[in-house]
């Protein structure tokens, strides 16, 4: 976010908030909210293209990944996949 923007070249080189967003897909997942961790790990991805930063971008698009594998939405894990190549 921008308010967080001068913590992405402290953590990691990506944004927290995303990051955050990513985590927490996967935590839905684990919990067993599979839709859920699909709608924050899509969340995720919007705010990384909204703020630009390619690496946030790719670690979103990675989360979502994986909580679609998660899912077994193996179309979505293709788009996903392709993105990041």
């Amino acid at each position: 976010s921008e308010e967080h923007r001068a913590h992405v070249f402290l953590y990691g080189g990506h944004d927290t908030a995303v990051c955050g967003k990513g985590m927490s897909a996967v935590v839905q997942w684990l919990l067993g909210y599979p839709d859920q961790a699909a709608r924050t790990a899509h969340e995720a991805v919007a705010l990384a293209e909204r703020l630009a930063h390619p690496p946030s971008l790719a670690h979103a698009v990675l989360f979502a990944a994986l909580c679609h594998r998660f899912r077994g939405d193996v179309a979505s894990v293709l788009a996903c996949s392709e993105r990041l190549l």
